[in-house]
């Protein structure tokens, strides 16, 4: 995604509120930064915030919000499996809210990062297909018999007929008799109701 990008989106963010700055990070490393501090503080604080997400995932806690407070302003950290957002702030009747809009363009932006994956793959995909011959015909003799691949499932086979013409599909013959839907209604047999008494 590109930094004009996440840069407008997070411009929304900033301006609400006492909003003063903004760090956009993937576990250790900073993808997003906006902040009054020089670049080693910066990697400082994502460091930090790494190891605390680190040691709650050690002992199976799953943590999405992290709020702090300083001499001088206030801290919240929204966080979503490896992505973590920092926003400081002064006034600290903010937290739910700031809290909020930061989960938002979180999932925002997990979403965009998936739809150009999703795009590219597709890219790729048709790109693949523009080169690829055509596909052929299988021919009877060509279809094998294969294991079922779960226990219990039935092994169906694909057999060629007598008299069997190229350009009619392939009949499947399983083990155990085709009963048509008329079939099995003239064999069913009524069942008895049951009576209830109150």
């Amino acid at each position: 995604m590109k930094v004009e990008t996440i840069q407008s989106s997070l411009g929304g963010l900033k301006s609400a509120g006492s909003v003063f700055g903004v760090i956009l990070s993937r576990e250790d490393s900073v993808i997003y930064s906006d902040v009054p501090f020089q670049q080693d503080r910066v990697n400082h604080v994502v460091t930090v915030l790494d190891d605390i997400g680190f040691y709650f995932k050690k002992e199976n806690r799953r943590v999405d919000q992290l709020a702090f407070g300083y001499d001088g302003g206030n801290i919240v950290v929204v966080i979503d499996e490896s992505y973590r957002l920092v926003v400081f702030h002064s006034l600290n009747d903010e937290i739910d809210f700031i809290a909020k809009a930061a989960k938002a363009f979180l999932i925002d932006y997990q979403m965009g990062l998936f739809a150009a994956e999703f795009e590219q793959d597709l890219n790729q995909a048709r790109a693949l297909e523009a080169v690829s011959p055509e596909p052929r015909s299988v021919t009877p003799e060509e279809v094998k018999i294969q294991e079922p691949l779960r226990p219990g499932t039935q092994r169906i086979t694909l057999q060629a007929e007598k008299g069997f013409d190229k350009t009619e599909p392939l009949q499947p013959r399983t083990q155990r008799p085709v009963t048509t839907p008329s079939q099995a209604t003239a064999t069913a047999q009524p069942r008895p109701r049951a009576r209830r008494t109150i």
